[in-house]
């Protein structure tokens, strides 16, 4: 299952199979093999669903069938994910070998889900610009530009699934995965079916339903995640931007409220609307005014006005966070100054206690064997945790990676802190 995804958005999958190895390449074929896969076998089940999505993005069929074909998988592979994303959920940052290899099967797995989709919506679109329909291929026109809408919505479903992912994880996106995102908001906005809506087509419930709409939560979790905010801070603004997607404004041309502008042959993020070099064409201007006037009355009226995820995951510090960034100037407010030093930098508060405390760890410093009478909240959590040995934390907390410091060089001072410069490979 190593592969190399480092071109996987921008490289066409070579179709090669006739036929699928696992069942009949048909519809129920794949019903009946998904229906007795175990999923409470994760580590088989994710292989064999690999397996399963690699051979039908391989397979020479038509476009329709392929979508049929994955949409089956589609639940199943939901599910598996959500399995494999709960091992690294709000985990320390320190992983272990087993930890890789879960977050690198997640991660191709969901690379691989959101590759399929965009692969059928660039075919369907191929096919339509260069074939010619007689009257009598209407409904096969009908199918294709069908194909071509719902894929086009579930690959920046994916798309949007896969930077969640990799947020949690502190990691980048991959070569080519901004770029084949602008690519496929482009080609909706061109051949008009950016606001189609979604459930119309397929009758189902999606809580975004159009392919602008998929593309403006894709956006707001870049714009709004500046790498400042916890992982759980992170699934409130993912699970309240499926509120929020449907406030923003994605358009072919510019207006006095474009804050966000991008160039859709250039593979980056949004950048802010502000005298860009003459290299940055923007094709795409985004306003996210609509946005920003809903948090400001959710600060005046009554808290009926938040929707379920928003009076959930809203906190003032999250509110304070996102507000700031959709109000204030992105330049720099401050000038910097030459400055140089050598930082020695080590990571988590138990690990900065270890050095400062002269090796103890926090259990011995806290003496919650002792009996004060009172409840403090360490003593709580660790009544919280008895049932996990206590070897267990220790050996977390005096694990010799996470106990490692770093040296780093500071380049130079303003009045908000240091610009470093980081020695040697960054820690995992």
């Amino acid at each position: 299952m190593l592969m190399s995804n480092s071109d996987i958005f921008q490289t066409p999958t070579e179709l090669k199979l006739d036929k699928l190895s696992f069942c009949p390449t048909n519809a129920k074929g794949l019903q009946e093999w998904v229906s007795n896969l175990s999923i409470l076998q994760l580590g088989n089940s994710s292989k064999e669903l690999f397996n399963a999505l690699l051979e039908i993005s391989e397979l020479k069929c038509p476009e329709m069938l392929r979508f049929d074909l994955i949409q089956i998988l589609h639940p199943t592979l939901d599910n598996v994910l959500g399995s494999l994303e709960k091992h690294f959920f709000n985990q320390g940052l320190i992983t272990n070998d087993r930890s890789d290899q879960i977050i690198e099967l997640a991660m191709l797995l969901r690379s691989h889900f959101a590759k399929i989709y965009i692969d059928i919506s660039k075919r369907c679109n191929t096919q339509l610009s260069i074939q010619k329909f007689s009257l009598f291929a209407f409904n096969q026109k009908k199918s294709l530009q069908t194909a071509r809408i719902v894929s086009t919505y579930y690959a920046l479903q994916q798309l949007s699934l896969l930077l969640y992912q990799q947020h949690l994880l502190y990691s980048t996106p991959l070569f080519g995965q901004w770029l084949i995102a602008h690519q496929l908001i482009e080609c909706a906005i061109k051949n008009n079916f950016y606001q189609t809506n979604i459930n119309q087509i397929l009758d189902t419930q999606h809580p975004l339903q159009t392919i602008t709409q998929a593309y403006s939560q894709l956006v707001l979790l870049e714009i709004l995640n500046t790498h400042q905010i916890r992982p759980s801070e992170m699934q409130g603004l993912y699970l309240c931007s499926f509120d929020w997607a449907k406030l923003v404004h994605v358009l072919p041309k510019e207006t006095t409220l474009s804050r966000y502008i991008v160039d859709t042959n250039k593979d980056y993020p949004p950048v802010f609307n502000i005298n860009q070099s003459s290299l940055y064409k923007p094709t795409i201007y985004i306003s996210t005014q609509h946005l920003l006037d809903h948090l400001s009355e959710t600060q005046t009226k009554k808290s009926g006005y938040l929707s379920r995820n928003e009076k959930l995951f809203l906190t003032p510090a999250l509110h304070f966070h996102i507000h700031n960034l959709l109000t204030t100037n992105t330049e720099r407010r401050h000038e910097r100054y030459e400055y140089s030093a050598q930082l020695q930098i080590c990571f988590s508060l138990s690990v900065a206690h270890f050095y400062l405390s002269k090796g103890k760890n926090f259990h011995e410093t806290l003496d919650l064997d002792t009996n004060y009478q009172f409840h403090n909240e360490s003593s709580f959590i660790n009544s919280m945790n008895s049932n996990i040995p206590a070897e267990i934390n220790t050996a977390k907390v005096l694990d010799r990676e996470a106990k490692q410091i770093y040296p780093a060089e500071v380049l130079d001072i303003s009045v908000n802190g240091y610009r470093i410069k980081w020695n040697g490979v960054a820690p995992s």
